[in-house]
């Protein structure tokens, strides 16, 4: 028990050192200062997640470049809690843009038994408006248990207004895995993965969002000749989202 112990502190130590890497080198590519940034957001290194931090160019616009930087709200004891700053700052000055902030008692950044892994900012073609163009922020979360494996992928949707960022969807879960099993070979699991369809109804003023969401349904089992067999059992629900006038919302 203790070796295993040891192996995953090791573990983590290399992921938090490969993402730390990753992420300064990302700022170098994207030319952004980071302490440019936090010196504007009143804020140092030491506040902050850096192995979480992600910069991403805005998506036809290179003098753009999207930030999400985790704030340090708690810690102890391997649980942190974190305020969130997403940011679009100038590629070329790194002046903020727009920015939006969210406290951890409202953002639900949590990192505990269940961690946050990675931050990711998406920025695929989400046409809430003829003009208007929004980007996500993905947050992951996973767990190390092997009996019962968890994990999750939520995104949140902003678009730019004046010197601010909207954010027109809140953590809205895009992807689920969770079951029960006995680490070898016994199972069952449930999957559940989302896509998003921009269509062309629109709802005080925002087209409604398609959700289209497979749900995969694992069953592990051992057969006759003593081999570990997979079943799956795959549906597909779709669901809509329309905009409320302040968020996007799920109608029933």
């Amino acid at each position: 028990m203790e070796t295993l112990k040891t192996v995953n502190k090791i573990i983590l130590k290399i992921t938090f050192i490969l993402s730390l890497f990753l992420s300064l080198w990302g700022f170098t590519q994207n030319n952004i200062e980071l302490n440019t940034i936090l010196k504007q957001l009143k804020l140092t290194k030491k506040q902050c997640e850096l192995s979480l931090i992600v910069t991403k160019p805005f998506p036809n616009n290179k003098n753009e470049t999207i930030v999400v930087i985790p704030e340090i709200a708690e810690e102890e004891n391997g649980y942190y809690e974190f305020h969130s700053h997403v940011l679009v700052v100038d590629t070329k000055t790194n002046k903020i843009i727009h920015k939006y902030y969210e406290s951890a008692e409202d953002n639900d950044w949590i990192s505990d038994a269940v961690m946050l892994a990675e931050i990711k900012i998406d920025t695929a073609p989400y046409m809430v408006g003829k003009n208007t163009r929004a980007f996500g922020v993905r947050v992951y979360f996973y767990n190390q248990s092997k009996p019962n494996p968890y994990s999750r992928e939520s995104m949140s949707l902003f678009i730019k207004k004046t010197n601010v960022l909207n954010k027109v969807l809140d953590n809205h879960t895009m992807m689920e895995y969770s079951g029960e099993g006995d680490a070898s070979c016994y199972g069952e699991f449930l999957k559940s993965e989302k896509i998003f369809i921009m269509t062309s109804n629109k709802t005080n003023g925002y087209y409604d969002i398609l959700a289209k969401n497979k749900f995969t349904s694992i069953t592990n089992n051992i057969d006759k000749n003593g081999k570990c067999i997979r079943e799956n059992e795959v549906n597909l629900i779709k669901s809509t989202l329309k905009f409320d006038g302040h968020i996007y919302k799920k109608i029933q």
